[in-house]
């Protein structure tokens, strides 16, 4: 976690109607250009950077988890995590925010 960033660690609601359909279609995550947390809508300015962690099971590795890190319009830096394999409840969180 970057110096001066508050760890938070909940989920989000993407708002799924700024995301690119095309990476979807594709089975990878996009950047979402705004989400709510805690009943707030946050608009995103611009994506600073983008990174996949991995996890192995049985000899095979595979993508865990995908991470966007977002400047808002506000002026903070949040870090995001998208869960790729999870099921059911939000696979989204706000990992930080700065």
């Amino acid at each position: 976690m970057k110096p001066g960033s508050t760890f938070v660690s909940e989920p989000i609601e993407p708002d799924v109607d700024t995301m690119d359909p095309e990476r979807i279609a594709r089975g990878e995550p996009d950047a979402p250009r705004a989400f709510l947390w805690r009943g707030v809508r946050y608009e995103v300015a611009r994506l600073e950077r983008s990174w996949r962690t991995y996890k192995t099971d049985r000899g095979e590795r595979y993508v865990d988890r995908h991470w966007f890190e977002l400047g808002l319009r506000g002026g903070e830096v949040v870090r995001l995590y998208c869960m790729r394999r999870e099921r059911g409840a939000s696979r989204w969180f706000l990992f930080s925010i700065s």
